[in-house]
């Protein structure tokens, strides 16, 4: 997505609906395209219209998961050991 390559997503729906939803929600802001039922011809008519689109030009969400997860849970930790510096986990 950072390369805002054009994208087609193809995502499964079973036996989960998480992919799915983020498909259909970058889809919604003019990200990606989002095939939920496909074959052979619907792909290609999908790639090529994606293709003809060109780079995503949208703002792109926040892709830092990770980081951003990381930092949220250092500052629980923080703020627990405040609060209860006699855990195992606070302890240098």
């Amino acid at each position: 997505m950072q390369s805002r390559t054009p994208t087609v997503f193809l995502p499964r729906t079973t036996p989960r609906q998480e992919q799915v939803l983020r498909a259909r929600s970058l889809a919604a802001r003019g990200l990606s395209m989002c095939l939920e039922d496909w074959d052979g011809p619907s792909i290609r008519a999908a790639t090529e219209e994606a293709l003809n689109r060109g780079r995503v030009r949208g703002q792109l969400p926040d892709l830092q998961g990770t980081k951003n997860t990381v930092s949220v849970a250092r500052e629980l930790l923080r703020e627990q050991c405040i609060q209860f510096p006699h855990l195992k986990v606070c302890k240098p």
